[in-house]
């Protein structure tokens, strides 16, 4: 097995990776800075969004036919 670094973006907790199958990303949290993280293998592009949600997050999923995204955070859940 081979095993590849595809980000160095630090993280201060990196955690709920998963992977978007219809968008062909990985999709991971970094739970104390607020940020997601779109990675695609392809194209070797890290896209990374700063959530307006108060920390720490919760966790990462997938719904609604995997076209959007679920997330816990402090104060609930927001898609």
């Amino acid at each position: 097995m081979n095993f590849e670094i595809i980000s160095d973006k630090k993280c201060l907790l990196g955690e709920s990776p998963i992977w978007h199958d219809a968008k062909k990303k990985f999709i991971w949290l970094d739970y104390l800075k607020g940020e997601l993280f779109f990675f695609d293998p392809y194209e070797k592009n890290l896209i990374i969004k700063k959530l307006e949600l108060e920390i720490p997050l919760g966790g990462v999923a997938l719904y609604n036919q995997s076209d959007s995204l679920i997330v816990s955070h402090k104060n609930g859940i927001s898609t």
